[in-house]
């Protein structure tokens, strides 16, 4: 997966301020916006 350079640097300032690992916020916030966008996309999909 390739991100943004920009986007990149502020996961990796976050990850260290939080002490955590970069790719441990990627996966999240992929399932994030799984959730977020996908579930509710799909429930849509149904009713058409």
């Amino acid at each position: 997966m390739i991100l943004n350079e920009g986007i990149r640097a502020k996961i990796k300032e976050l990850a260290n301020f939080l002490d955590i690992s970069e790719s441990k916020i990627i996966t999240n916030s992929v399932i994030f916006g799984f959730y977020k966008y996908w579930i509710p996309y799909k429930k849509n999909l149904r009713k058409l």
